[in-house]
């Protein structure tokens, strides 16, 4: 998983650098908070009497982020971002003969989940207060409690794609206030679901603060 994403990012990002036309390029660094704020409920036989549900629940985000912006419009960011995700839980049951289902027991349940790649920004009137719009790609991957069931090797991680939307407000530290769709992959609690792929909805707030330029 790391291997194919240093693979696709690093070109990106030479490119892009390569491409600045030996321009100034300011080195930001900053801090993120935030939230997931969507809650998805699926349940399934997985086989037999087996019944599975899955919660993928709310949690807070919080993380940092290395920058490079150039003339001001344009960023490339490294970031990583993590919470607890400890409503993130997947129960099961064996159903009676009637029909009827004991308590479901958790099975598996994250500790915390950790998403981290690189996203592209376009400021859309650079030097004041602005909208701006950004896609990336990275991963997201699961760590998880001592319980019963724990997916292993890269079926904990997933490839994660994220687009943006938002507002910035310039200063001696930049502010930034953002609507983020994540597009997961493949969401491991949701292996005995048709359909594993996860849309994550996040609102985030962060502060970014120039450093120095790297390039002239």
């Amino acid at each position: 998983m790391r291997k194919t994403l240093a693979a696709v990012l690093t070109p990106w990002v030479l490119s892009w650098i390569a491409g600045s036309g030996g321009e100034a390029a300011e080195l930001t660094v900053g801090a993120l908070a935030g939230a997931s704020v969507l809650e998805r409920k699926d349940t399934s036989f997985s086989h037999g009497p087996l019944h599975d549900e899955v919660t993928l629940g709310r949690t807070i985000l919080g993380g940092m982020v290395l920058g490079l912006r150039l003339e001001g419009r344009h960023e490339v960011a490294l970031e990583i971002a993590g919470g607890p995700y400890s409503n993130d839980v997947e129960r099961s049951c064996v159903r009676y003969w009637d029909g009827s289902c004991p308590p479901l027991m958790p099975l598996t349940a994250a500790s915390r989940a950790v998403l981290y790649g690189l996203h592209y920004r376009l400021l859309l009137q650079p030097g004041r207060k602005s909208a701006f719009v950004g896609f990336g790609m990275g991963a997201k991957k699961y760590s998880y409690d001592d319980t019963l069931f724990v997916p292993g090797g890269d079926r904990a991680s997933s490839v994660a794609l994220h687009g943006a939307v938002g507002a910035e407000f310039p200063g001696k530290a930049h502010f930034r206030l953002e609507t983020r769709v994540i597009l997961v992959s493949f969401n491991p609690f949701l292996r005995y679901v048709n359909k594993t792929s996860q849309v994550e909805l996040q609102i985030r707030v962060s502060i970014r603060i120039h450093t120095g330029d790297v390039l002239r």
